[in-house]
């Protein structure tokens, strides 16, 4: 933070802009006394910092009462992220959600009736057949995911692909937050896959594929609902799950070891605080960090004004000229009136005002309940070997190369595998 360099110009910050994939990479330099940073970034896709954590490679930071306080202020599920036996060890920096929505705005543009959001990975594959059903003897320019639909890369396994990696992703992460070890050689799990085989086929032979931009599905991958007329889509496998939305978390840490702690607590004081924080993004970020926050300004809506301001101004000197032709003066006047209706809507507009709305941030504290920070797991994607075995497996089953029961029994044979290589 710019207050710790005005604060401390004495002081010189290195960035070694080394970026450690795994927890076994970090921790192996840690072991060894070779991990020589002060302080250092934590992110959960690939690194277990709950364990980094437990072993006491991170300084407690419980005694400042700046950064106590900002603790608290968290939403509970980040708070959580933060401790460890109840002891700070990190503050959280960003903060990412991965989830998928449905439009029914969207879907209403066509001529299927009205369709209730699914509220299962089951009733998803539901409201999908019916979909293909539907277009079969009505084609649309509409297309169900078009995030599926890059040209260069769409073919007969993209749906089925997008489906099945939904259902898994959802699977492992409903086992993680149970608690309990990787497995897929379940019934629900078999007949969901066969499901997504035959659904993806179809989709690909009557869905709009790579030429249509309208899509009723859209994934989030932000921090927030940014589109208010999207709805929440669980994917959870039964309606005896809880609703999950996975959350992807970055956090900094001071290493326990350094030998300026006080610098490291003085500098992470800063970085919770927002007497000085002008980044936009940041802002935003803490929006959705922190309970008690405002709403972020915009600085394109200020800039939007002045630029209509000025055009305003323009257009005003140009009237004043007098030598105009009344063909000149009329086509001003119209621009005029037409600048100033825009400026008025824009003035008015509470989008515009906002980089965060008062609405998008009433659907995300709507929807706290459902955030889970999942830490790396078996198939972990910064885990380059395990992540292509799980990838491979996947392209032979929606290639037709291997059957449900076949793909579930080998993904148990690897995990099974990689737990007891892991002990």
């Amino acid at each position: 933070p710019d207050s710790f360099r005005t604060a401390h110009p004495e002081v010189v910050i290195e960035n070694k802009n080394h970026w450690y994939e795994t927890t076994g990479e970090m921790t192996t330099e840690m072991l060894l006394g070779t991990f020589d940073s002060d302080m250092f970034r934590l992110d959960s896709i690939g690194i277990d910092y709950q364990s980094i954590m437990e072993k006491g490679y991170c300084l407690d930071l419980s005694g400042s009462e700046i950064i106590r306080n900002a603790i608290q202020n968290l939403y509970p599920v980040y708070a959580d992220q933060c401790m460890k036996d109840g002891k700070i060890y990190a503050v959280p920096i960003t903060v990412q959600l991965n989830y998928m929505t449905m439009n029914p705005d969207v879907l209403a543009e066509t001529g299927m009736s009205t369709v209730e959001i699914p509220d299962t990975f089951p009733e998803f594959l539901d409201f999908v057949e019916r979909w293909v059903d539907y277009l079969e003897e009505n084609p649309e320019g509409i297309a169900l995911y078009s995030r599926v639909n890059d040209i260069v890369y769409y073919n007969e396994q993209t749906y089925t692909l997008f489906l099945v990696n939904e259902l898994l992703d959802n699977h492992i992460l409903q086992k993680s937050f149970a608690g309990e070890p990787l497995r897929f050689n379940e019934p629900e799990v078999v007949e969901l896959l066969k499901r997504c085989y035959q659904l993806g086929q179809r989709l690909y032979e009557n869905d709009q594929g790579p030429n249509v931009a309208p899509s009723i599905l859209r994934s989030g991958g932000g921090a927030f609902f940014g589109n208010v007329d999207n709805r929440f889509l669980s994917l959870r496998l039964n309606e005896n799950q809880p609703k999950l939305i996975d959350v992807y978390l970055d956090l900094y840490a001071a290493n326990a070891r350094t030998d300026n702690p006080e610098l490291c607590i003085e500098m992470l004081e800063d970085a919770v605080q927002d007497n000085d924080l002008t980044d936009e993004f940041l802002q935003t970020q803490r929006t959705f960090l922190y309970q008690n926050t405002g709403l972020v300004p915009s600085t394109q809506y200020e800039e939007t004004i002045a630029n209509m301001q000025r055009l305003i101004h323009e257009t005003r000197d140009a009237l004043n000229n007098e030598n105009l032709t009344a063909a000149d003066r009329y086509e001003l006047e119209e621009r005029l009136e037409m600048q100033e209706e825009r400026l008025k809507e824009d003035i008015a507009s509470e989008d515009g005002k906002w980089v965060v709305t008062q609405e998008q941030l009433d659907i995300y504290r709507s929807y706290t309940d459902y955030l889970y920070v999942s830490m790396p797991g078996v198939f972990n994607a910064n885990e380059v070997e395990q992540a292509e075995i799980f990838e491979q497996l996947k392209a032979r089953f929606v290639a037709g190369q291997m059957t449900a029961e076949e793909l579930v029994a080998e993904l148990d044979r690897i995990a099974q595998m990689i737990e007891m290589e892991d002990e």
